[in-house]
């Protein structure tokens, strides 16, 4: 049987990539001779800092049949989440068509300004409604689980990988202190829809829905 084996390589830069010896590729098979050599495979992990892995592969590979790898769970990857959402999401077109700005002038009353900790971002909470009814999840501490693992959520946001999403809760407990009472709800809504029909992505098409009455099945006891 062959085998294969890997090695790093590192180059100066980008203008000076890595570069790969007859010495070094004997020395990567412990000193094997070089007519043993099927195939060299290069693949660029960090091209702008010119480090590249390098595999060999020894007669008697099977090259052709792919195996899974769990150390790809644990490859460094330099990459964007920009890059990671598609370019047709839903969540992209909402982005481009809504300038959600506006919320911040008009709730500005509700927020101290001299005293207390940091707020969530008032934007945020109002995405996060965005998030639930348009993709129908069931419930606010449902949809906080989905951004956490969702990256075309936590775009949508405005939170990179490692940020911390709000507890389900905090929701409710902005609603009860803040806008509870007012008509700012019902104010942003309005602004929002107001922005759809002036792009024109407004439908006056209407939806009637028969639906059942159903008893939750919270626990009564919590």
């Amino acid at each position: 049987m062959g085998e294969a084996l890997s090695q790093l390589a590192f180059g100066k830069s980008c203008h000076q990539p890595a570069s790969f010896s007859h010495r070094s590729l004997a020395h990567s098979v412990e000193n094997r001779s070089l007519r043993f050599i099927k195939k060299v495979l290069v693949k660029p992990i960090f091209p702008c800092f010119g480090v590249m892995e390098l595999t060999i592969l020894t007669e008697g590979d099977d090259d052709m049949l792919t195996k899974y790898s769990p150390k790809n769970r644990e490859q460094l990857e330099m990459i964007t989440l920009d890059q990671l959402v598609l370019e047709n999401h839903l969540i992209r077109k909402v982005e481009a068509a809504i300038d959600f700005s506006f919320i911040y002038s008009m709730v500005e009353d509700a927020y101290s300004h001299e005293r207390g900790r940091p707020s969530i971002d008032p934007v945020v909470l109002i995405k996060m409604t965005f998030i639930q009814y348009m993709f129908g999840i069931r419930s606010m501490h449902k949809t906080i689980e989905e951004i956490e693992t969702n990256l075309a959520y936590r775009w949508f946001l405005g939170f990179c990988f490692h940020d911390k999403v709000p507890h389900f809760s905090t929701f409710g407990k902005n609603y009860e202190r803040r806008f509870k009472g007012t008509d700012l709800f019902e104010q942003i809504f309005f602004q929002i829809l107001k922005q759809a029909a002036d792009k024109k992505i407004l439908s006056p098409e209407h939806i009637f829905i028969d639906s059942t009455h159903v008893k939750a099945s919270d626990n009564k006891q919590t």
